[in-house]
């Protein structure tokens, strides 16, 4: 099993350094807490909770302090496919999900 972050997930995570305000040091530690944190769906892939199903495919949250971490599991990989943060309307985010990848 292997992660693959998908183009958008990589640009939200590059918007949210640009747009902190937190010390870069900090932010960027951040991100790699959250990366690493990641990587535990290498050893349990359903440890987040279901958000929705598309097309027979479980799209699901794993919480990351103040991100939700939004993936599905196909065949031998874990798709990364959007980094949000808590603060941001969910509904539009899964509707956006739902366009890109209905």
């Amino acid at each position: 099993m292997v992660i693959k972050w998908t183009p958008l997930a990589i640009e939200q995570l590059q918007n949210f350094v640009e747009i902190s305000k937190a010390e870069p040091h900090n932010v960027k530690k951040y991100i790699t807490s959250l990366v690493d944190y990641s990587n535990s769906l290498l050893s349990n892939n359903e440890l987040g909770k279901v958000m929705f199903i598309l097309d027979n495919v479980k799209f699901r949250q794993l919480l990351y302090k103040k991100h939700r971490i939004i993936y599905y599991i196909k065949k031998d990989e874990i798709q990364i496919v959007s980094v949000i943060h808590t603060s941001q309307n969910l509904e539009r985010a899964i509707a956006m999900l739902e366009k890109f990848y209905g």
